[in-house]
């Protein structure tokens, strides 16, 4: 099935979706996006979404803002940062030290009654407009070369990139006072299915709430983040996302650029290392370069 296709469907309004465009795009909708949910759930929100495309700067959401919609990346890439100096530590530092589900719940609620913070920087004029139909994000390259480069350090600490099929601004939707506790900003031309929180809250809320609450029951019963701060553990919790890999699945390889930190949950991984990359990785180190006849192998280590 081909983006445009799939864009030609939700740039219509609700009432002018046909049942069959609905039903064509579930199965797809599940494949693409991991949200666990049921296929009557799926249908309801390709029914009843909106869509939204961006250009590259474009801020999405801003941290301190009032949130009332949950995004779905359809193609294109976008930026998660936070400015920490704007996150309030709590009240009772206990709250997310302490592990089980109770310190999970408080940890909760306590993200979900934040007071708004100060705004950021001017904001770009929100994208609302209905793409035409066949329209892909393509379409919108040549606005975005023109557009002056944003100054990304005022929005904080970069925290993750996320591409298609993942998405983001649930927490904000989790309790109706909440605000924006992150920045989102598109890296390139990017696609959105964008949902309202009256769709929200009937087709994803329950599910999210319970994953959120298991993100912070891990933060809290890991000890890795014993010693943090208590909004960074928050922090650490709304920034972790759950992924499967199966059998034989490379998770890292040696070599590339750090995007993040793995926690294995469930299962097993083998560790390889290659031993001669490492004077070439840690220069400073001083290491000595491994020189191996025609009929040596490279030592590795696991």
């Amino acid at each position: 099935m081909s983006l445009s296709h799939i864009v030609e469907c939700i740039s219509k309004s609700a009432s002018e979706r046909s049942d069959s465009e609905v039903i064509e795009l579930v199965d797809w909708f599940l494949n693409m996006c991991p949200l666990n949910i049921k296929p009557d759930v799926a249908r309801d929100i390709l029914r009843n979404c909106a869509f939204r495309q961006c250009q590259r700067d474009d801020v999405i959401i801003r941290q301190g803002e009032q949130g009332d919609s949950f995004y779905i990346i359809l193609d294109g890439k976008v930026s998660v940062y936070i400015n920490t100096e704007a996150v309030l530590d709590d009240p009772d530092d206990e709250a997310t030290t302490t592990g089980g589900e109770e310190a999970a719940q408080a940890a909760v609620n306590a993200t979900a009654a934040q007071p708004e913070q100060s705004r950021g920087p001017v904001s770009v004029s929100s994208l609302k407009r209905k793409a035409s139909k066949g329209s892909t994000s393509a379409a919108i390259a040549a606005a975005t070369a023109e557009k002056k480069e944003l100054d990304r350090t005022k929005y904080g600490n970069f925290i993750v990139n996320f591409g298609a099929g993942k998405s983001f601004g649930e927490l904000a939707l989790i309790n109706k006072d909440c605000v924006r506790n992150a920045s989102i900003i598109a890296d390139e031309p990017t696609l959105l299915i964008e949902v309202n929180r009256d769709l929200y809250n009937r087709s994803l809320r329950s599910v999210q709430e319970a994953e959120l609450r298991e993100r912070f029951e891990f933060v809290s019963r890991c000890n890795v983040f014993d010693s943090w701060p208590s909004k960074y553990r928050r922090q650490a919790a709304m920034s972790l996302r759950k992924e499967n890999f199966g059998f034989d699945a490379t998770i890292v390889r040696q070599g590339d650029p750090l995007d993040g930190l793995q926690f294995i949950v469930s299962g097993q991984a083998k560790v390889v290392v290659n031993i001669p990359m490492h004077p070439g990785q840690y220069p400073l180190l001083g290491l000595r370069e491994f020189h191996f006849g025609s009929d040596e192998q490279p030592p590795t280590g696991s």
